[in-house]
């Protein structure tokens, strides 16, 4: 609009010539100005050093992209390769404290299963006895726990102490069937798992793919799951966690998630609120779905703002790629090949300063709507007005 009221259109016959305006081009030009400026500034601040040691944190990707018609013991093969290419990243860090595994990576057919042994009747829809649903929750818990609890004992030798959490710590993606409850729920997990090999917390998604994790109005008409590959709807988690590993909490994000600012930022300030705020950002990713398309691009470049946007270090765990190491200035540290294994050591440490998109959100965008809006009815009227007057003109005085 600026550059446009530089340059005014030819006038109509016997009407005079528009003088352009400059004022807007000089606006454009301080705006931009400033925002570089800024940008300058920030990246060249030093980061204040609060004397917390960095933690070193292995982010593993593998290569595995998705298919429908897989064969279920594809699942169990894609443990194998993360599980193997741990272990080498261990062996050769053995100063590692946290791996990050991406997204459903260790669900390898034995998701996670939560259950009372109290409750009084079978979960509605369970075509089992109270007896036969106890002893098959029982029998797939107990799955679950050897799994977790075999593979931590491979990176952590002689640590499997309960209360124990010295060693590395595994953050990865898995499935949660949640039977506690009279109604099933499934989640799509972030789990923390102590280097003793219990769960140590969950984060479940918040923010579900639409027909991707779920069907709009599937839980009113069951029977558009029955039409879709999906088979069923993802429960939404209801707020947000921080894990602690090393002496840093990090809070995790899944999936597309990192694409949505203003989710990542109401976290960031729900969990500060809470006496726990986050000093880095983690998000694991099956983006195995896109086979190697621009999406990987698209999700990689969100993690970038929601780094500088929140002022800390944003990790990614991506099947298929791309994993990353971005600092709090939005810088990137590392990034891995697409479609390729691989493994990003980080050495992440709190960022510590503050961003103003944490304190005002999305407000300022919505002052400029306002004012978009607002500008665009008072040039409405002006031009009615003006249309009104010329109406009211005697003839004789639009000749002269």
């Amino acid at each position: 609009a600026g550059v446009a009221r530089l340059m005014p259109l030819a006038p109509p016959a016997n009407s005079p010539r528009e003088r352009g305006t400059f004022w807007p081009a000089a606006a454009i030009v301080l705006a931009m100005a400033s925002a570089l400026g800024y940008g300058r500034y920030r990246l060249a601040e030093p980061l204040p050093r609060a004397g917390q040691m960095p933690v070193k944190v292995a982010l593993i990707q593998e290569a595995v992209d998705t298919d429908f018609d897989a064969p279920p013991e594809r699942s169990y093969e894609t443990f194998q390769l993360y599980r193997d290419l741990t272990r080498r990243a261990c062996a050769d860090n053995p100063d590692l404290q946290l791996v990050v595994w991406p997204e459903s990576a260790f669900t390898a057919g034995t998701p996670e299963l939560l259950y009372s042994d109290e409750a009084d009747a079978p979960p509605v829809g369970s075509p089992y006895s109270l007896a036969e649903f106890r002893d098959r929750a029982h029998t797939q818990s107990l799955a679950f726990a050897n799994k977790t609890q075999s593979l931590m004992a491979t990176l952590n030798p002689g640590e499997l102490a309960p209360d124990n959490d010295r060693g590395v710590a595994l953050l990865a993606g898995s499935d949660t069937f949640d039977l506690t409850g009279p109604t099933p729920r499934i989640y799509n997990t972030a789990i923390l798992i102590r280097p003793s090999g219990t769960v140590g917390g969950r984060y479940f998604k918040m923010h579900p793919v639409m027909f991707g994790e779920y069907i709009p109005f599937g839980d009113s008409i069951p029977w558009l799951y029955r039409v879709t590959p999906l088979g069923g709807g993802l429960t939404p988690g209801d707020r947000p966690q921080v894990f602690r590993a090393g002496g840093l909490t990090f809070s995790p994000s899944i999936c597309f998630e990192s694409t949505v600012p203003h989710l990542i930022q109401r976290q960031v300030r729900q969990l500060a609120r809470d006496g726990t705020p986050p000093d880095v950002l983690v998000n694991v990713t099956n983006d195995g779905w896109f086979w190697g398309s621009s999406i990987l691009d698209m999700q990689f470049h969100c993690a970038v703002f929601r780094a500088v946007e929140n002022r800390r270090p944003f990790l990614i765990a991506a099947n298929t790629g791309i994993s990353a190491w971005i600092d709090g200035r939005g810088q990137i540290v590392r990034e891995s090949p697409r479609r390729r294994p691989d493994v990003i050591i980080a050495d992440v440490e709190p960022d510590g300063r503050f961003g103003l998109y944490q304190a005002w959100g999305d407000l300022p965008a919505w002052i400029c709507f306002g004012l978009t809006v607002l500008f665009g009815l008072a040039a409405k009227f002006r031009k009615r007005e003006a249309a009104g007057e010329k109406d009211r003109r005697p003839a004789g005085a639009a000749r002269e």
